[in-house]
């Protein structure tokens, strides 16, 4: 098991906050959807941001802990940077000696990042030793409309045309309905 973002004190700071706070950030099914949707085009069209973590993370090397400390903040601020510049990131690299750790890993890794960048980050794939994840900014340029909840007169159903006792649709001298 990699030592990189694992400790006692980040667990337990994990589960406080998420008690403390009384706030979500809860994504649909169907916004995680789009998003998925959103991050397999940017990818394709190379635009996705990533960060890859460095393999000097090996369980091999000794490292003391404000060593340990040190890359770790320059990972997180390194990824809160990419965060600066776009709405989806993705992590390469996360875990590579055990992919089992790579879900706990990531979402530790998400919870440090929301304290840089002061907004909530979520995980939304997780395939193999990488993960995307997702900030939502409505001050970036471009950024991504996720449809919320059924607002009051924002659509407008479309007039039905009307029809005759067979069905037909009555027209007047025009040709418009």
């Amino acid at each position: 098991m990699s030592s990189l973002f694992m400790s006692e004190d980040s667990e337990e700071l994990y589960t406080e906050d998420e008690e403390d706070e009384g706030y979500e950030f809860i994504l649909t099914p169907t916004q995680v959807k789009t998003l998925r949707k959103e991050s397999d085009k940017r990818r394709i069209k190379k635009k996705l941001k990533f960060y890859s973590i460095p393999k000097q993370f090996d369980e091999d090397q000794d490292l003391d802990e404000d060593e340990l400390d040190a890359r770790m903040d320059e990972i997180i601020s390194g990824i809160s940077d990419l965060f600066a510049e776009d709405e989806l990131v993705e992590v390469r690299n996360i875990s590579p000696q055990n992919r089992k750790n790579v879900k706990h890993l990531s979402e530790v890794l998400s919870w440090h990042i929301e304290g840089m960048v002061q907004r909530p980050v979520v995980v939304l794939t997780s395939k193999g030793h990488k993960v995307v994840m997702y900030s939502p900014s409505p001050d970036l340029p471009n950024s991504i409309r996720l449809f919320q909840s059924y607002e009051e007169g924002k659509f407008n159903r479309k007039p039905k045309p009307i029809r005759d006792n067979r069905g037909q649709i009555i027209k007047d001298e025009d040709g418009n309905t």
